[in-house]
C-alpha cells in the first residue's frame, strides 16, 4: 500500500479507506479508496486527468454511436411519461451533441451543453445565460465526476430544475469488485467515480430527492419519481418495450428535425446578407 492520505467522501464525508492500488494508462501507480458508509470508490489522487482527456472521447469508446441511439430510445418513454409535452432537458455532458439531436429528432426540445468536447450535431442548441430545464441528462458523465453532490447540486441549482437522468454501472452487494472489472476504465483513466447503489441513495438524500434506477447501469435522482403502474411501464421488459413502441408510434409527426433545418437555414441566409452588406 501507498503512504497513509486521508480525505472525505464527497458524499457523506466519511474518511476514505484504501482499497488497493493500480496501474492507470500503463505507467500511473493509483490507490484507491472506498467509503466505508455509501461505498463510493475513487482514485486518489488522480494526476493522470489532464493526459486521460486530451482526447474528450477515449479511443477504446468504439460504442459511441450505438450508445446514443439506445439512449435516446430509453429515454422517449420515460421524458413522455415524466413530463409535459412543452418541457425543456439539457444534455450535461452532451459530447458530440448526437443524443441531443436524436432526441430532438423524436420531439423532444433539448440542448447540449460539454466544455471539453466540439458540438458537432446540435451546435445552434446550446443553453444560455438565463436557461432553465425541467430536466437534466448525463449519459457517460457521473462516473467521470469527482464530486457527484458538488456537480448535481450545483446543476440543479443553475438550470432551476430537480431531476437527472443518467447513466453509470453500479456495483452492489459487501464485495469489491475484482480487478477486471472492465468499468475501473484502468486503461483510459477516465471513470474516477465508481458507485454502489448505497453511493446513490445517500446522494439522492442529501439532494432532497428521491432515487429509482430502473436497472444497474439507468437511474433517476428526482423530486418527481413515477409512482405506481406508470413505473412498470418504464422498465427495460417486455412492458416497457411495448409502452415504448407505443410511445415512439405516438409522437410521429413531432420530430424537431425540419423547423430547425429551417431555422439553421434562415441563419445562414443571415450570415451571408450580413456579410455582403459589410463588403459593399
Amino acid at each position: 500500500m501507498s503512504q497513509h492520505i486521508e480525505f472525505p467522501c464527497p458524499i457523506d464525508r466519511s474518511p476514505m479507506q484504501e482499497i488497493f492500488q493500480a496501474t492507470i494508462l500503463g505507467k500511473y501507480e493509483a490507490t484507491y479508496f472506498r467509503c466505508p458508509t455509501c461505498r463510493l470508490m475513487q482514485p486518489h489522487p488522480p494526476i493522470w486527468l489532464e493526459e486521460s482527456y486530451s482526447a474528450a472521447i477515449a479511443k477504446t469508446d468504439v460504442g459511441l454511436i450505438a450508445r446514443n441511439r439506445n439512449n435516446w430510445k430509453r429515454l422517449e418513454p420515460l421524458l413522455h411519461h415524466m413530463f409535459p409535452p412543452e418541457a425543456k432537458f439539457l444534455d450535461v455532458g452532451g459530447g458530440y451533441g448526437l443524443l441531443c439531436r436524436g432526441l430532438r429528432d423524436d420531439g423532444y426540445d433539448c440542448y447540449t451543453t460539454d466544455q471539453y468536447c466540439p458540438n458537432l450535431y446540435a451546435a445552434d442548441f446550446e443553453p444560455g445565460p438565463d436557461f432553465k430545464a425541467d430536466a437534466l441528462l448525463a449519459f457517460e458523465v457521473m462516473e467521470h465526476i469527482a464530486d457527484p453532490y458538488d456537480f448535481v447540486s450545483g446543476a440543479f441549482e443553475r438550470y432551476g430544475c430537480k431531476t437527472l437522468i443518467f447513466s453509470t454501472l453500479i456495483h452492489q452487494g459487501d464485495e469489491i469488485p475484482p480487478m477486471d472489472w472492465w468499468y475501473y476504465a484502468f486503461e483510459t483513466g477516465q471513470h474516477v467515480s465508481l458507485y454502489h447503489q448505497e453511493s446513490l441513495q445517500m446522494l439522492a438524500k442529501k439532494l432532497g430527492v428521491e432515487l429509482w434506477s430502473l436497472s444497474d447501469g439507468l437511474h433517476v435522482l428526482s423530486d418527481r419519481v413515477p409512482k405506481g403502474l406508470g413505473r412498470h411501464f418504464l422498465k427495460p421488459n417486455r412492458l416497457g418495450s411495448a409502452y415504448g413502441y407505443y410511445v415512439s408510434r405516438s409522437r410521429r409527426g413531432l420530430s424537431k428535425l425540419q423547423s430547425d433545418y429551417e431555422a439553421a437555414k434562415a441563419g445562414v441566409r443571415q450570415l451571408q446578407s450580413r456579410g455582403s452588406s459589410e463588403n459593399k
